[in-house]
């Protein structure tokens, strides 16, 4: 659906930018709900749903623009950066770069040391 609807935006709106809303919203539900005891796949879809027309709710209203623009321009710069560095690492630790020191702790990988892809 993101795939057709960035297409769409492309030709149509001459706006070549990539559309997936709530993109976030839906791998929380996927990674963080789902997986709790006693759901099963209807009420996953479900819970898609309702928050596709929460959304929707809130973009007719006008109430998401009017978050977005609230958040200064520097702050919005910051997330992208974290975003970038978070990706980066969890690039780093799959290249066997750096890796689990014990807890939440990270360390340098030893050279020589063949540890790529675990954390």
């Amino acid at each position: 659906m993101s795939g057709t609807l960035t297409i769409l935006m492309g030709v149509l709106g001459k706006f070549p930018m990539a559309v997936s809303s709530s993109l976030g919203l839906s791998a929380f539900i996927t990674y963080g709900i789902v997986v709790l005891p006693g759901m099963t796949w209807a009420d996953a879809m479900g819970l898609v749903v309702i928050e596709g027309v929460i959304l929707l709710i809130l973009v007719l209203t006008g109430f998401r623009s009017a978050i977005f623009n609230a958040v200064p321009p520097e702050l919005k710069v910051a997330i992208s950066v974290g975003i970038g560095l978070f990706i980066a690492l969890i690039g780093m630790v799959n290249a066997g770069f750096i890796q689990n020191a014990g807890g939440w702790a990270l360390s340098w990988a030893s050279t020589g040391s063949s540890s790529a892809g675990r954390c």
